[in-house]
């Protein structure tokens, strides 16, 4: 426990007499931990002879070689991104000719090739009889992690502007083509709420998946099971390679031909009576392309649909232009029992999580 000193008059003088030399010390030790508390790098530059006086954490930052406790300026130049010498240059010559504070971010390229993003702070603390710089003195810091955080919210949000604006252009497709297609006010809001819905699934399982090493792709796998859960109690058969995925974008088109498939099976195809059948199943080719296979199956029904195909006109238009949003083959082949749907996705408008990280590793 704590115990008072005494506080008589020659005891307090001895304080006094002592505070004064160990002052210095403490300010130091205060300054350093507050250094050593941000990550932060000091160091001390002796302009005329051309040396950095730091600690071993501004070496660190640089790439330097560990060990010493003074560099050559050049050195550390050397460190600097080229593209970003000329600016640092500018700020300390500002520093020098009108005697304000250095401040300035600059990339370091280090030994392994890759880059660390520093921001310095400096002052001119000492010059000569004629005004000549002779000692600067400054700190570093470590700003990848900030920098890295800019880049990733900037991307965010130039892919939600491309994505809503994707998304009012084909609300704006919909809403034309159900002008033509329907007859009725109400129908034609029916349908646009189950075309709308099904975008909105699509677009909800790129979200959900933002924080995933695959970034806002959408498994195709989900979508399907997604817009087909409705009538799971119809217990359609999904087998489904979940290892597919697609962009935004693409995954839109995707939601919206499965739906226009989804609506004819309800009304007079797979899922439109108890002898009818759906088996979807997607899986990989040979050549890294997506094969989806809509199987239909309504034997009471289908001869006298494969006239139309169990898709109308309209949809026919549909499905064929979300098939080239996709860059996708679209075939449809006719059964006594039914019929079948194939879309074939090549590769390229696939993506993967080895692909994607591939790419960001580059």
């Amino acid at each position: 426990m704590y115990t008072p000193v005494s506080s008589n008059a020659s005891d307090q003088e001895s304080r006094k007499k002592a505070s004064g030399p160990s002052r210095g010390v403490s300010d130091s030790v205060r300054a350093q931990l507050a250094l050593t508390a941000g990550a932060m790098a000091s160091f001390e530059w002796d302009m005329r002879a051309e040396v950095v006086h730091c600690d071993a954490k501004l070496a660190e930052y640089f790439g330097l070689p560990p060990g010493k406790t003074a560099y050559g300026i050049a050195d550390f130049f050397a460190q600097i991104h080229p593209d970003d010498v000329p600016d640092v240059d500018v700020a300390v010559n500002l520093a020098i000719d009108r005697g304000v504070d250095y401040h300035m971010e600059w990339r370091v390229v280090l030994p392994n090739g890759t880059h660390r993003w520093l921001e310095g702070r400096g002052r001119i603390v000492e010059r000569d009889a004629q005004g000549q710089p002779i000692r600067m003195l400054g700190i570093n810091w470590d700003i990848t992690e900030q920098k890295e955080l800019e880049v990733a919210l900037t991307t965010m949000a130039m892919e939600m502007e491309h994505r809503v604006k994707n998304a009012f252009a084909m609300v704006s497709a919909l809403t034309a083509m159900a002008g033509r297609r329907c007859e009725t006010p109400n129908e034609m809001v029916q349908m646009l709420r189950g075309q709308i819905a099904a975008l909105g699934s699509a677009h909800s399982l790129g979200v959900s998946s933002a924080g995933e090493p695959d970034g806002s792709l959408v498994s195709v796998a989900d979508l399907i099971s997604v817009l087909l859960n409705p009538w799971k109690s119809l217990k359609p058969t999904l087998l489904l390679d979940d290892t597919l995925r697609v962009d935004a974008q693409a995954a839109g088109s995707l939601s919206m031909m499965l739906y226009e498939l989804t609506t004819n099976a309800t009304k007079y195809g797979g899922l439109s009576a108890d002898d009818a059948e759906l088996t979807v199943s997607l899986r990989c080719g040979q050549q890294g392309e997506a094969i989806l296979k809509w199987r239909e199956a309504m034997p009471t029904r289908a001869p006298r649909l494969h006239p139309k195909s169990g898709v109308d006109g309209y949809g026919t238009i549909l499905l064929a232009q979300a098939a080239r949003a996709l860059n996708a083959e679209l075939r449809r082949e006719f059964y006594p029992d039914g019929l079948q749907l194939t879309l074939v996705i090549p590769a390229s408008s696939l993506k993967t999580i080895e692909g994607m990280e591939a790419k960001a590793s580059a």
